[in-house]
């Protein structure tokens, strides 16, 4: 999903990301017949390719960024699957934290069911207009009405961007229903889908199959907020593609 057109996954294709069927890694070193080409041009494979891109993207690329690096970074994802407890940097509670909650998770689907539409239309009319800012939302002007998340305002609320309509809390509940009933059957089947995703990351991010969890670097700087900037314009824009 490197190339893009200003589109996304809809809301449903990400809502079924996890009950897809993927393909198994592929051995690199391993040598191709032609009947393996064949199959590789079958409907069922493309489909299976498709999904298995969906949900690398859907777990490399936005959910780090949805729940945070400290919890979903680049050395935890590849080698722990979401359930796993563990120690979190810069955490004083000094207990072990589930590294994606339930509602962590659901957060996510509504995080991106709330804003898809908006940033697609960000995205395009940026791309049109490189030196303009993004038209705020005006209740008074249809043309901005795009440019509003679909459920939330964070000019209302108790607290800045907390204005949620009923709406987005009754779809977040949904969601943690959701993801509650998908991981106690996944934990029936010995996490089986999620250690296949874990391959599919760890190729993601060039570590060997075979590797374990790097050592502990010791405690880890705080980024800045330069960084914290880059990573909420990636989190807006990098990903909106096909």
């Amino acid at each position: 999903m490197d190339d893009h057109d200003g589109n996304l996954p809809t809301v449903e294709e990400i809502e079924k990301v996890w009950e897809n069927k993927y393909c198994e890694p592929e051995d690199p070193d391993a040598t191709e017949g032609e009947e393996e080409e064949e199959d590789k041009q079958s409907p069922e494979y493309k489909k299976s390719r498709a999904a298995t891109e969906l949900i690398t993207w859907w777990m490399d690329v936005f959910m780090p960024l949805a729940v945070g690096l400290e919890f979903w970074g680049p050395n935890i994802r590849p080698f722990s699957l979401m359930t796993d407890t563990k120690y979190i940097d810069g955490d004083v509670s000094g207990e072990e934290k589930v590294l994606v909650t339930t509602t962590s998770e659901a957060y996510a689907y509504q995080t991106y069911a709330n804003c898809r539409d908006k940033w697609i239309a960000d995205w395009k009319f940026l791309k049109k207009n490189p030196k303009k800012s993004i038209p705020k939302y005006n209740k008074h002007d249809p043309s901005t009405f795009k440019h509003k998340n679909k459920w939330s305002n964070a000019t209302t609320g108790s607290v800045q961007g907390g204005g949620w309509d009923i709406a987005g809390l009754e779809y977040l509940q949904k969601m943690i229903t959701k993801v509650g009933k998908f991981r106690e059957e996944e934990e029936k089947r010995g996490y089986k889908t999620y250690k296949l995703v874990q391959k599919f990351l760890k190729i993601a991010n060039d570590v060997k199959l075979d590797d374990t969890p790097p050592k502990p670097a010791g405690k880890k700087r705080k980024r800045n907020d330069d960084e914290a900037e880059k990573a909420e314009d990636v989190f807006k824009f990098t990903y909106v593609d096909e």
